[in-house]
């Protein structure tokens, strides 16, 4: 049985009600600290949106099974956190480097990738696939890129720019992750933090979507598939 706590913040006008479960042998002093600083990196991004997120719950894993039980199927090392809605699954960070592949110190990353999920979804219901994953992992600094393969490049502007294919097939198949961390990057780079906001706009079942796309970039509509290869294959600098 985990232990609950709730806990209040407000930051830049935005109050969020969390509520933490955690087992008793590891503690939460840090952990509220971390949290705090995701809440700031988001609330700042979000700062002006309407429907901004008031509550969240946050579990604090110390197993793999219990999130494999969560996901649905068994994970690998890589998986270390998890968006339900409103519910954050993560890896305590004294679990952390146990039970996956990831660094204790980069704890307060995932968190703030999770916490821009619950801030994205409650302001914009309907996301690209891209967009929410690129925002989050700017928002995180999650800046490791890897190289990526032009077949998954064309695949993406041909099947997920304005539009979501399944999820496993767009992680999995496709290098998802990496190309949207890039385009993220890249994004926010040259056009800045708004830009990534007016993307996450941006409507799956728009039919506008592209056209919608490329006024946000700046670039006429016959130029996007360019602009777009553009930004994926630039190089970025580190945040």
């Amino acid at each position: 049985m985990k232990k609950q706590e709730t806990i209040e913040f407000n930051s830049h006008g935005a109050p969020m009600a969390v509520t933490l479960f955690y087992d008793s042998e590891y503690g939460i002093e840090g952990v509220v600290e971390n949290l705090q600083d995701a809440i700031e990196v988001n609330a700042l991004f979000y700062k002006g949106c309407k429907d901004l997120p008031t509550e969240l719950t946050l579990t604090l894993l110390c197993y793999r099974h219990e999130y494999d039980e969560v996901l649905g199927w068994a994970s690998s090392s890589w998986g270390s956190g998890l968006t339900r809605d409103n519910n954050i699954y993560t890896f305590h960070p004294d679990r952390r480097a146990i039970e996956t592949s990831h660094s204790k110190e980069s704890f307060v990353n995932t968190l703030t990738h999770e916490v821009s999920h619950v801030f994205s979804k409650s302001i914009f219901k309907k996301e690209l696939w891209w967009t929410k994953e690129g925002v989050a992992q700017y928002l995180a600094k999650q800046d490791s890129f890897k190289e990526l393969d032009d077949e998954n490049v064309e695949h993406f502007i041909a099947h997920s720019l304005d539009k979501n294919i399944k999820y496993s097939e767009f992680v999995n198949d496709h290098q998802g992750h990496q190309i949207s961390k890039k385009m993220g990057y890249a994004i926010g780079e040259k056009f800045g933090p708004k830009a990534l906001l007016s993307l996450l706009g941006v409507e799956p079942e728009d039919e506008r979507g592209r056209s919608l796309i490329a006024k946000i970039l700046n670039v006429p509509l016959e130029n996007l598939e360019e602009e777009v290869r553009s930004l994926l294959f630039a190089p970025v600098k580190s945040m």
